[in-house]
């Protein structure tokens, strides 16, 4: 029995309710956009209900009691039809932002408070259609990218804007816009993905602060270099590890949705025994992979954290995101993998990247003895803001330069702890050394 998901097209129960008619009475245009619109509410609701890798042509018709043939004839087949309703969603969506941005001519930071508050009651509103933009959109393919990467650049130039009316925040550096942007998305993503979309209104507030919080860096940042890694990179001793270092491998020349369990095991030299011996399929390899990855990053993160322990905790963060972006850079296609092509291997796989999260959280959450005025949301929205520059350096650049961006990631951490003063000289080199 179909289910009732609110979308903003109606309720998906009740969209074959809205059908008009062709024949005298109806234009053909109106009919025509009848049609269009109720297939849009309808992928919402079978995306909602079974994620987009499991949502076919026919389900989508069905739900919009339509044809298949319409959905061909509108949209050559589904991937047509979802950037057409991602682009819909995302216009309705970027329009109530900007114009609550507008509206609220008070002061810069009550601009970023209005827009930060029409942006989470659209959310709150259709949460459907949000899980659609904010989680199914990465694994849709190339073809939506452009109009991802024109929203995030309409929201990151709203914050610029707002920056640009106080003195000391004005000409803001495009990577600390940026993570701010992306921690802001990270939250919205983590919260769609629980389904506990509700609590995003109450952030409002401290979510505010935290990009109060940021001044234009003095010293400015300047990009670092990768720093050339010492010694053996993925240790891989068993089958296993063979398999994940293959993985790796074949996702970077393929993307996660085009390779193969026969394209991993032929890179891994291994038979396809010996890859279900250990794995059922390749979700489970994937995820299994994921981890190992990050146990081997976060493990030498750990040492480069606590040989700085006597120079105090900014030094630490120096010195942890360092080691992190070293490491990173020396496994470029385990980068890619875990980092940006998660997003496409489904929901238990975004699970895990909100683990990766909480361990960059994790480095984060002794500031708050610094500072205790900080609290739990602004520590959740910091190792967000900071895994997405890594995303977005490794997607636009490749891993081999995450270097670059040591002085941006170390700066965002830092300034709502200690202010951006001295957060500006600690992205440089570390404080207390």
């Amino acid at each position: 029995m179909e289910g009732s998901v609110l979308t903003p097209w109606g309720r998906s129960d009740r969209l074959k309710e809205r059908r008009l008619k062709p024949g005298p009475g109806n234009l053909r245009a109106d009919v025509e956009r009848n049609q269009r619109e109720r297939l849009y509410g309808a992928l919402v609701a079978v995306v909602d209900e079974k994620g987009l890798e499991h949502t076919s042509v026919a389900d989508v018709a069905a739900r919009a009691g339509v044809s298949r043939s319409v959905v061909y004839e509108y949209f050559d087949g589904r991937p047509g039809l979802f950037q057409a309703t991602f682009e819909a969603l995302v216009a309705a969506g970027l329009g109530a932002v900007e114009s609550s941005y507008r509206q609220a001519d008070e002061d810069w930071e009550s601009q970023l408070r209005a827009a930060l508050s029409a942006m989470f009651e659209t959310v709150t509103a259709q949460p459907a259609a949000a899980r659609l933009c904010f989680l199914e959109a990465y694994a849709a393919g190339p073809a939506v990218e452009p109009i991802r990467d024109a929203a995030g650049a309409t929201a990151a130039a709203l914050v610029r804007a707002a920056f640009d009316c106080s003195a000391p925040r004005r000409g803001m550096p495009e990577d600390v816009v940026e993570g701010i942007v992306g921690g802001i998305r990270t939250i919205t993503q983590t919260r769609l993905r629980r389904h506990t979309e509700r609590e995003l209104p109450d952030l409002v507030d401290e979510l505010t602060r935290w990009m109060a919080a940021y001044e234009r860096p003095v010293p400015p940042l300047t990009p670092a270099e990768t720093e050339e890694r010492r010694g053996a990179g993925f240790v891989a001793a068993t089958h296993p590890e063979r398999i994940y270092v293959a993985m790796a491998k074949a996702i970077a020349a393929k993307g996660y949705a085009h390779t193969s369990v026969a394209d991993i095991v032929t890179t891994a030299s291994v038979s396809l025994s010996t890859f279900y011996e250990h794995f059922d399929g390749k979700e489970q390899a994937f995820l299994a992979a994921c981890d190992f990855g990050i146990e081997q990053a976060f493990a030498s993160v750990r040492q480069s954290w606590e040989r700085a322990a006597p120079d105090g905790w900014p030094a630490q963060v120096h010195a942890g995101m360092r080691e992190l972006l070293s490491f990173l850079a020396a496994e470029p296609e385990w980068s890619f993998m875990a980092m940006v092509e998660i997003f496409a291997a489904g929901s238990r796989a975004r699970a895990r990247r909100d683990r990766t999260i909480e361990l960059f959280t994790s480095m984060v959450e002794p500031g708050r003895a610094v500072n205790p005025a900080i609290g739990p949301v602004t520590v959740e929205v910091l190792g967000g803001a900071v895994y997405s520059l890594m995303y977005r350096q490794i997607r636009l650049h490749g891993a081999a330069r995450l270097g670059e961006i040591l002085p941006a990631t170390v700066f965002v951490l830092l300034a709502p702890f200690v202010g951006s003063r001295l957060a500006a000289q600690g992205a440089l080199a570390p404080l207390g050394a």
